[in-house]
């Protein structure tokens, strides 16, 4: 958490969920963040804190033009404005500035939500897929190499031979898919066998219509392992036509994305376990004004959020509070961000 955001550490709290919101989301494998209605930075974890090369408390009360060049801060912020519209969740591949360079990453975005149904800002996370997107695209690399590279990426490559029905499958999508080469039927109907049963119909329809439209095929769907467990993938691919208009044949990629998905359920836990928590919380951004504050805060000192955002939080001291106090919490902050 931020070295200016007004946390308790006491075991009410702890029991209460404060300090496991902050544990939660430093624990997520991916960079995660939180953003108010105006795209200023809420909430970040060490890894996305880690890759911006600043302590989170720098990031926090800040926007996207303050890490990134303006075109691609301005981007990012479309974004955010066009999934708090229209109330939805998105995955998309998009550029990223990183020690001076560009590379790929996979974000995903959601609308944060009040306890009422109201959108409060924007959550989300990201995974650098740089050199994934350089296996889609590279096909000069050595069968070895891909092989390895798609075993350290978690994504495997496919071909479907539509005059005679034989599909091809990399030896990552057998491990993604958990079956044996040797029992596989290699057709599409065997494909589509492992796909959980709740999903088949929708990657048929969408393989089957991005054949006839000519338009690249993307979609993410489940599996259902034979234990039951629940994994999702993301697959891609495009298909070549002969000189009279034929489908011939179509290629693609598999990629596991389960982690993702875990991710996604647990931000959005986490912003749950902030919005409802029964402890009044205030986080503050560099200069120490108020940007968010939750619905315990409101209820506890009559404050709307409104009424407090911009201002010090000195607006709620009671001069009872004695002055070493305020010195040891400023203290502790400054050297162990807690």
């Amino acid at each position: 958490m931020a070295a200016n955001s007004h946390i308790d550490h006491s075991p009410e709290a702890v029991a209460s969920g404060e300090f496991l919101y902050g544990a939660l989301i430093d624990a997520l494998p991916l960079r995660a963040f939180i953003k108010d209605r105006n795209s200023v930075y809420l909430a970040c974890n060490a890894l996305l804190a880690l890759d911006y090369g600043l302590p989170k408390y720098q990031i926090i009360g800040r926007r996207d033009d303050a890490f990134f060049p303006p075109a691609l801060a301005r981007r990012y912020q479309e974004d955010d404005r066009r999934l708090m519209e229209n109330g939805s969740t998105e995955t998309f591949e998009e550029p990223y500035q990183r020690d001076g360079q560009e590379r790929w990453i996979r974000t995903t975005k959601q609308p944060l939500r009040g306890k009422d149904g109201s959108i409060l800002g924007i959550i989300g996370f990201f995974e650098d897929i740089t050199d994934q997107v350089g296996i889609s695209r590279s096909l000069a690399i050595s069968e070895s190499n891909l092989k390895e590279a798609q075993r350290l990426n978690q994504i495997g490559s496919w071909e479907l031979n539509l005059r005679s029905g034989e599909l091809f499958w990399s030896d990552e999508i057998f491990r993604i898919f958990e079956i044996d080469p040797q029992l596989f039927g290699a057709s599409y109907e065997a494909f589509l066998n492992a796909v959980h049963p709740d999903d088949r119909d929708l990657v048929n329809r969408s393989y089957s219509d991005s054949v006839r439209d000519r338009t690249t095929y993307s979609i993410s769907h489940r599996l259902q392992m034979a234990d039951g467990r629940i994994k999702f993938v993301q697959e891609r691919g495009e298909t070549i036509y002969d000189e009279s208009g034929t489908p011939i044949r179509s290629v693609g990629t598999v990629q596991d994305i389960t982690v993702q998905k875990e991710a996604e359920s647990q931000l959005a836990l986490m912003a749950k376990v902030f919005e409802h928590n029964q402890q009044a919380v205030i986080i503050t951004d560099a200069d120490n004004r108020i940007v968010r504050v939750n619905r315990a805060f409101t209820l506890l000192t009559g404050y709307a959020a409104h009424e407090v955002e911009g201002r010090d939080p000195k607006l709620l001291a009671s001069d009872k509070t004695p002055p070493e106090t305020h010195r040891e919490m400023w203290d502790s902050l400054s050297r162990t961000d807690y």
